[in-house]
């Protein structure tokens, strides 16, 4: 008898290249580059898999732009800052040009009509992160996080991929909040 896996793997091999690539987007949507390397893992040479993907993106199927302001959006609900962003995406294969179309696009249906980011909704998202570790109580007597507190601020905010400016002011903007509610 044969095991399931082997039996799906058959059923793969049966079918072209295209017609994988699809049956995987069914399930979710993926990069060029992640699509690309799932048929190269699956068998496919890689001629075959470079055309079935093109064609993919040709018929609209993959978008890396597309991807990538999503992948903002979703992100950015998480709380995860611009440089984890954009590391995450370029681990998944996504280009630099990519990566900032699809920044663009997100910032433009967020309502930022800035072609830069002025940092305002960045600061807003490290500042709603810090409030979820911290409250009125962690504040010292002179109006401050304690060293410990702030560090352990500053390290999660970074590995969000934040800035430094970023982190210092979400972290003073959050001491002045907490300061004035308590007076």
């Amino acid at each position: 008898m044969k095991k399931t896996g082997q039996k799906k793997k058959t059923d793969l091999q049966s079918l072209n290249a295209y017609e994988v690539a699809a049956k995987r987007l069914a399930s979710g949507a993926r990069t060029a580059y992640e699509l690309k390397t799932w048929l190269l893992e699956r068998g496919f040479d890689r001629e075959e898999a470079e055309q079935a993907v093109q064609a993919m993106v040709t018929d609209g199927y993959v978008d890396d732009c597309r991807y990538a302001a999503d992948f903002c959006r979703y992100a950015a609900g998480k709380g995860w800052g611009p440089g984890r962003i954009r590391q995450e995406l370029g681990r998944r294969g996504v280009s630099s040009e990519a990566i900032a179309t699809g920044e663009a696009r997100f910032r433009a249906e967020t309502g930022d009509g800035a072609e830069e980011d002025t940092g305002e909704e960045e600061a807003k998202r490290a500042l709603a992160v810090l409030r979820k570790m911290a409250g009125p109580t962690d504040i010292e007597e002179d109006g401050r996080f304690s060293e410990k507190m702030r560090a352990r601020m500053s390290r999660r905010l970074y590995s969000y991929g934040y800035a430094s400016g970023t982190i210092y002011a979400a972290i003073h903007a959050l001491e002045e909040e907490f300061t004035e509610t308590s007076q």
